[in-house]
């Protein structure tokens, strides 16, 4: 893969869901751009992904929420801030439909890819407000969009982390936290080095004004929505205060004019992506 070399120097991420698939990409490649990770999973594999890397590591089942909030405690006392949250941990949950589901698979989930986000995001926002800084990535899914068949708890969920995270952002406009949602389709989790390939090349293809999402829809299986858009993260800073993206959204949220901030510090009023 190419990398931005510095691009993450200096930055600290904690990334759910690390030992493998899309949450593995992202930690390997902020670990190569200089930035320190901290990896959050419940997966045998986190040891080794943790020594590979030389990532420190938490064992941790996102829906408890004392588990979250010790995470937290401990991978601020590992990497000394916390800059970055990823939260890609998630499963898909029981696929039957909705009149075959049993109400156990549903709240399950839920637990683990809605309320997990929330804990997660709660857990760590204070502490990049103290810190003055911070930029958090929440994975959601084109299914949360548009509704899977016989998936019916997972698209809810994802749906839950869109609104959930564009709450979020505005909630924190104007005090240098930036939350995002970004919804990926078909992430080859045995591969993920091929997936950060498809990044580079999706970032070759940039329009003039750097906008990634334009050809969001070009490959049918978009094997890595997800990184690309830790390159549109990367891109989101003053002049995105307040806002929260899908990232194969048409539709259009618009916050309210008292929460915008324009590079020059002044209130604008613009439509976005959301």
């Amino acid at each position: 893969m190419s990398v931005f070399a510095g691009r993450f120097a200096g930055r600290t991420a904690i990334v759910t869901g690390g030992a493998s698939g899309l949450g593995l990409a992202v930690a390997e490649r902020i670990e190569a751009e200089g930035g320190a990770v901290s990896l959050w999973d419940m997966s045998d594999a986190l040891d080794a992904v943790c020594e590979r890397l030389g990532a420190h590591g938490v064992r941790v089942d996102v829906s408890d929420e004392d588990a979250v909030d010790a995470a937290a405690t401990a991978s601020e006392a590992a990497l000394g801030r916390v800059d970055i949250l990823v939260g890609s941990a998630g499963i898909t949950g029981p696929t039957v439909p909705v009149h075959d589901f049993g109400f156990e698979g549903w709240r399950r989930t839920l637990a683990i890819n809605l309320d997990g986000v929330f804990l997660c995001n709660r857990a760590v926002v204070p502490l990049m407000l103290a810190g003055g800084y911070g930029r958090i990535v929440n994975v959601s899914s084109v299914a949360g969009k548009e509704g899977n068949p016989n998936a019916s708890a997972y698209s809810a969920s994802k749906a839950g982390v869109i609104g959930f995270t564009k709450s979020l952002g505005k909630e924190l406009a104007g005090k240098g936290v930036i939350a995002n949602a970004l919804t990926p389709r078909n992430v080859r989790e045995s591969d993920p080095r091929a997936a950060s390939a498809r990044a580079d090349r999706v970032h070759a293809r940039q329009d003039p004004h750097g906008t990634p999402w334009r050809r969001g829809r070009e490959r049918g299986d978009g094997l890595l929505h997800g990184e690309r858009g830790m390159q549109l993260h990367h891109r989101l800073d003053v002049r995105h205060v307040g806002r929260a993206h899908d990232l194969l959204g048409r539709r259009r949220c618009r916050c309210p004019s008292s929460m915008r901030t324009s590079t020059s510090g002044t209130s604008r009023a613009s439509a976005t992506r959301g």
